[in-house]
């Protein structure tokens, strides 16, 4: 009688136990489920745009872990849900960051195609012109027929990378254009008389 009551003083013992451990336990795995997914779905574009978040998220996640494995459910549940924040945020800031890189392509691109619309302008207007502007020779014209193909070619590259996702490299390489369209324009300028006695 006594070891049967000794055994089953014994099963509820362990059920208390199992209940005390428990509440936590569960939602607590959800949680760092939860994390990991939503961290996997956004990895691509949070590696490229965000990545200072992501690897906040992760390690979130690797210490909720770590509380989960020490028995530590409550902490981990909270750790877990401060993990699944940061990992629900990894998507809206890489769209941002995404919109804000893309609207500085445009505005570069429309820059540029306005500097190189003036440079056709100005050597269609030359090339009509039974005479060039004194101050201006045909050499400078030549340099800048040139430049302006160099230009087409270094856009068209640019936007190669834009299109295969190397979108900040892209926009460096598309405003690293402007300062050239600049001096290409420079050279259909007809030179100061006092720069033109000086070549002489």
């Amino acid at each position: 009688m006594n070891r049967m009551l000794s055994v089953t003083a014994a099963a509820a013992a362990a059920l208390l136990l199992a209940g005390c451990e428990s509440p936590a336990k569960a939602p607590a795995d959800a949680a760092i489920k939860s994390a990991e997914s939503a961290i996997e779905a956004a990895r691509s574009e949070a590696q490229k745009f965000v990545p200072e978040q992501l690897k906040a998220a992760q390690d979130a996640v690797a210490a909720a872990k770590a509380k989960f494995t020490a028995g530590e459910y409550p902490a981990a549940l909270t750790a877990a849900q401060d993990a699944a924040k940061k990992a629900g945020d990894l998507a809206t800031a890489a769209k941002a960051k995404r919109d804000e890189i893309t609207a500085a392509w445009k505005a570069a691109a429309a820059q540029l195609a306005a500097q190189m619309q003036a440079i056709k302008e100005k050597l269609a207007e030359l090339e009509k012109a039974k005479k060039l502007p004194q101050g201006l020779d045909q050499q400078a014209v030549q340099q800048a027929k040139d430049g302006l193909a160099g230009l087409t070619k270094d856009w068209s590259d640019a936007a190669a990378k834009f299109s295969a996702g190397q979108l900040e490299e892209a926009v460096a390489a598309l405003r690293g254009l402007l300062p050239k369209a600049g001096e290409i324009a420079a050279k259909l300028q007809p030179a100061a008389p006092a720069a033109q006695a000086a070549k002489k």
